[in-house]
């Protein structure tokens, strides 16, 4: 059996600091969806 391993990222700074930069008008929903692309980009890419 393996073990697996969990770790907890923040991801507010840089999605706050991404919408703050280029996007200050978003709204929630898309917000939403930026923050879903970056959990994904953190889950299938672990190693960089």
């Amino acid at each position: 059996m393996t073990e697996a391993q969990a770790w907890t990222i923040e991801i507010s700074d840089p999605i706050d600091l991404y919408v703050k930069e280029y996007e200050p008008e978003i709204s929630p929903l898309r917000k939403g969806n930026l923050m879903a692309r970056l959990r994904s980009v953190i889950l299938f890419d672990p190693n960089g």
